[in-house]
């Protein structure tokens, strides 16, 4: 009887192995820029739209009434 064991090829791994293309780093960084971007434009976004909400909410405020337009002859 033979005695064996399983060797483990897998014990370490670097991200280089994995992938035969080693821009993979350069390009995981694009898209983590790209979604930083995007992030970024649709926080302002948000707050433009908040302000926008702001300024309706106030300008509904102070609407003009019925008693304000009339004319004092």
């Amino acid at each position: 009887m033979l005695v064996f064991s399983t060797f483990d090829k897998l014990q370490e791994l670097h991200h280089t192995e994995i992938v035969d293309n080693k821009r993979l780093g350069k390009v995981l960084q694009l898209a983590q820029t790209k979604q930083n971007e995007m992030d970024m434009e649709m926080e302002m976004e948000m707050e433009m739209e908040m302000e926008m909400e702001m300024v309706q909410d106030d300008s509904a405020h102070t609407k003009a009434t019925p008693t304000d337009l009339t004319c004092n002859y």
